[in-house]
């Protein structure tokens, strides 16, 4: 199994935690998680006609 951290939390991991390097992947930019939600929000919004419901 993979380990996915994504947001600034990512970055303290990396930085300061102990982790297998070979099962986790760190997405170091710490407004990914933002992009994400913006980005289902958008979709959701084309989904209902351009009303956000």
């Amino acid at each position: 199994m993979r380990l996915y951290v994504v947001g600034g939390g990512g970055c303290m991991i990396q930085n300061f935690g102990e982790y297998d390097k070979s099962r986790v992947t760190i997405v170091r930019d710490i407004c990914a998680t933002a992009k994400g939600y913006e980005a289902m929000t958008v979709r959701k919004i084309q989904r209902n006609g351009g009303m956000l419901v």
